[in-house]
């Protein structure tokens, strides 16, 4: 391999001419993968919404990050009710139920899945719904 101080002028005119090739190239890869992802990343959303589950979404501590339709719709809470508060904090389990909350949280936060888990979850109005949770660490 020669020494760029040894090159011709045209040799490094060409090599740039390669190097900004090759840029483009890989600018247009990145460009083609952020589509591909944030595509991906709506059909996720679009799935979390419309899932006719309901779905909590808790993060490593504990604290409640999301909850989509089928989840508000089955508590009667509204998602700003529940987003942001931790398991303890949400009136959602029974005092009795906590103990078990906290055993699959626990696990959950050691990266295990946890479940199926039967439990009570209380409704906004005071109503109990018999509930099975499972919990997929992400």
């Amino acid at each position: 391999m020669i020494s760029d101080e040894n090159k011709t002028r045209e040799q490094l005119i060409r090599e740039l001419a390669v190097l900004r090739q090759r840029i483009a190239e890989l600018t247009d890869r990145c460009q083609q993968a952020e589509d591909a992802l944030l595509k991906y990343e709506r059909r996720q959303r679009l799935l979390f919404k419309t899932i006719p589950v309901a779905c909590f979404f808790f993060d490593l501590e504990g604290n409640l990050v999301g909850a989509n339709r089928m989840a508000t719709r089955m508590t009667g809470y509204e998602r700003d009710e529940l987003t942001g508060k931790h398991f303890s904090e949400l009136r959602l389990f029974p005092a009795e139920e906590l103990p078990k909350v906290a055993s699959a949280m626990d696990k959950s936060a050691q990266r295990q899945s946890v479940g199926p888990v039967e439990l009570t979850i209380a409704k906004k109005d005071g109503e109990q719904i018999a509930a099975e949770i499972r919990i997929f660490p992400i």
